[in-house]
């Protein structure tokens, strides 16, 4: 019963959260008080009579206290900062972030002019290198403005800035007290690692080790991505399990105790949470292995449910804000997936006939930790990223024994060179992780290349048939007769999945717009309820066959519409190869030589200026100068030629358009990136968050009732 209360307590506050995301701050508080008062009648009224009915509600008032009293003293002043400027005395916290577009620099604000609000963290994201450096104090007049996005609220992050054109920042070296300690090994580790290797290997290592990935060229990470094994660049439960079992083992050996050796490793599994910077998932994988060992200490047994009940619980309290990161939510029901159904598809497994041979049997079981927690996951990557991987359990069975070799190979060859002496010995060991790394991008690449290697699912009839399978599983595996405690872990399963899913049913769907990377033209496909809209077109006919394809890869056989930019002359030649390598039903358009196509079975709309209502949530209107789409509260401008702009949330336009005083929030430019980057640097430190997409890197935008979400990166 203990252990059941643990759980229930546990996950009814992480599921409370997860729920309480997408609820404003005053409903939560009116929930919290509502659910508080419901616990104390129906506890009343049940008297002594046992039910989890009122555990249940006072874990959600719980959770939606912390809610409240979190976003009350850390968010909320932090978060007015909105398009206010300050001379800002804020230091440096952990190492600037760079990719191939910009730089990001967490830091924490000492002091800020005009209000008493200090001691917050904030992102600074530059498109120049500002050459600041870990624990530099820096004193400069930074805006602030809020992306709208919560990826980085599972750090504590709730507001970015930039520093202002006219300002000179004041850098001044600094100590970053025990901390640096950790940061330095990191650049040791990463250094060490460059040192004797090249390429994607080394930079698959380093992001094994420390969960450093930006050294992943597109095409390797695209591999890892699509084949599902993405988890394997970000440090969590299997990195640490892997690694603090090394330790733990070779402690076993020197002190012949195993007490002894399990306090040895608690530091040891601290340490590697520091050398990742702490994030998420690491600190859910590391508390969740110090319980283990702190029961292996006192000759207690640690049962998984209940040392992953602890490490969740302990994470939501410590923050809130942590079921925001999408890899804190994998990690922790990959985990649960483990748990609960890898012991019962084991016994089951043994007993079928096929395993009295060695190698199947071997091969059977080694699939069964991936099938666990894909069942538990599913949901997740469903709802968050539109797609399931079918083929990642036999990517990950191939993939598996590669990874271990290879995190123990690098982890012992960079010990061996910071050692010195033995950096030879420790050399030759990093090529043999780099070989198995090598075999692991192998794998991927090949796996990646199969064509139902990544399924989307973007209707809802598909995610409630996948959540229906996950349900009818677990009752298959995990109730029993007279089982009261599976009951309750199956209600905890239960629960979890329909929290994730419910609010994809109950709040509107979101509107996704993809950008596709163009030389000096603009394409947004708009993905609306099923429908399916392309505005705009590429300037090439090689881009329009390659945007056609992009397309038919996302399983859209077929557009509901096209709509070409006025005055198109210079888009005309990709306009018309696009009508021919994908179908629509309905085009509208102004140029004269689209009439001259053989399209049967589409219907022409010719236009010069126009007001559409493409679907409920989503106009357009077509001017001289371009398109303005109105999605949601949203407005979008898709300019055609240099002009001043209105006001507007997002631009999206080729870099010759775009002005760098242009009125918006947030500016995407296609184009080359290297002649694009200055414009970038002037958008940045004008207030203008801004990106660039080029030929083969897309960008996506979430657009919901209220807000929207842009993610950039090479998504094919």
């Amino acid at each position: 019963m203990k252990s059941a209360r643990i759980v229930k307590i546990s996950f009814t506050v992480f599921g409370t959260l997860i729920i309480a995301q997408n609820l404003s701050f005053e409903i939560c508080a009116v929930v919290g008080v509502l659910v508080f008062i419901g616990g104390v009648v129906i506890n009343i009224a049940l008297r002594k009579r046992k039910s989890a009915i009122p555990l249940i509600l006072f874990s959600s008032a719980l959770a939606l206290g912390l809610m409240c009293v979190h976003y009350n003293l850390e968010v909320n002043d932090v978060k007015a900062l909105n398009d206010s400027t300050h001379n800002v005395e804020a230091r440096v916290i952990d190492e600037p972030e760079y990719t191939d577009e910009k730089v990001v620099y967490k830091m924490k604000a000492e002091i800020l002019s005009d209000t008493d609000l200090s001691d917050f963290k904030f992102m600074v994201v530059s498109y120049a290198d500002l050459g600041f450096s870990e624990f530099d104090k820096i004193t400069a007049e930074m805006t602030f403005y809020d992306t709208g996005t919560e990826n980085d609220y599972g750090e504590n992050i709730y507001i970015r800035a930039y520093v202002s054109s006219e300002s000179q920042p004041i850098i001044e070296q600094g100590n970053g007290g025990l901390y640096r300690y950790a940061i330095a090994t990191r650049k040791a580790v990463r250094n060490t690692v460059s040192r004797y290797l090249n390429g994607d290997e080394g930079a698959l290592v380093s992001s094994m080790l420390i969960g450093d990935r930006s050294g992943l060229s597109d095409s390797a990470y695209s591999a890892v991505r699509d084949s599902g094994i993405s988890h394997i660049t970000v440090v969590s439960g299997l990195h640490l399990s892997i690694l603090s079992w090394v330790i733990i083992t070779v402690f076993r050996r020197l002190f012949r105790s195993r007490r002894m050796a399990a306090f040895v490793t608690l530091p040891f599994i601290f340490g590697l949470m520091a050398l990742v910077g702490f994030t998420p998932s690491a600190i859910r994988a590391g508390i969740t292995c110090m319980i283990c060992f702190c029961g292996n200490a006192f000759f207690k047994r640690a049962y998984p449910m209940n040392t992953l009940a602890l490490a969740v619980l302990f994470q939501c309290i410590l923050n809130p804000f942590s079921v925001c990161s999408i890899s804190f939510l994998l990690t922790v029901f990959s985990t649960l997936g483990i748990i609960l159904f890898e012991p019962k598809l084991r016994k089951r497994v043994i007993k079928l006939s096929i395993c009295r041979f060695k190698w199947v049997r071997r091969l059977l079981l080694l699939s069964l930790v991936t099938i666990s927690a894909q069942i538990t996951t599913m949901p997740i990557c469903i709802v968050r990223f539109g797609y399931v991987n079918p083929l990642a359990v036999v990517t990950n069975m191939l993939v598996s024994t590669f990874v271990t070799v290879a995190v123990c190979l690098a982890a012992f060859g960079v010990l061996l060179c910071l050692t010195g002496v033995f950096s030879y010995i420790g050399g030759f060991i990093l090529l043999g992780a780099a070989f198995n790394a090598r075999l692991v991008l192998t794998v991927a690449k090949v796996m990646s290349k199969i064509g139902f290697s990544q399924v989307y699912i973007n209707e809802r009839r598909m995610m409630i048939l996948c959540a229906l399978f996950t349900t009818a599983v677990a009752f298959y595996f995990l109730i029993k007769p007279r089982s009261r405690i599976k009951t309750v872990l199956l209600s905890a399963v239960l629960i979890m999945e329909i929290i994730t899913i419910l609010p994809s049913f109950i709040l509107p769907t979101p509107i996704t717009l993809t950008v596709y990377g163009t030389e000096s033209g603009t394409a947004v496909l708009i993905s609306d309820g099923g429908r399916n809209v392309l505005v705009g077109s590429a300037d090439t006919s090689y881009l329009a066959k390659m945007i056609a394809e992009d397309i038919k890869n996302d399983g859209i056989d077929k557009l509901d519409l096209v709509v070409i930019p006025p005055k198109c002359d210079k888009f005309s030649k990709g306009a018309t190869t696009l009508l021919r390598h994908i179908d629509t039903d309905r085009i509208m358009y102004n140029d004269e030589r689209i009439d001259t196509m053989t399209l049967d079975g589409t219907e022409r709309i010719g236009y010069a200026n126009c007001d559409v209502e493409l679907t409920d949530s989503l106009s357009l209107s077509v001017t001289n100068y371009g398109m303005i789409l109105t999605v949601a509260k949203t407005q979008i401008i898709i300019p055609t030629e240099y002009v001043n702009l209105p006001k507007a949330d997002i631009i999206i336009a080729p870099s010759e358009f775009i002005a760098t005083t242009c009125d918006a929030k947030y500016v995407i430019m296609t184009g080359k990136k290297n002649e694009t980057a200055d414009k970038c640097a002037f958008l940045t430190m004008g207030g203008i968050d801004a990106t660039v997409v080029s030929k083969g890197k897309n960008a996506r935008i979430t657009v919901t009732r209220s807000d929207y979400y842009i993610e950039s990166e090479n998504l094919y």
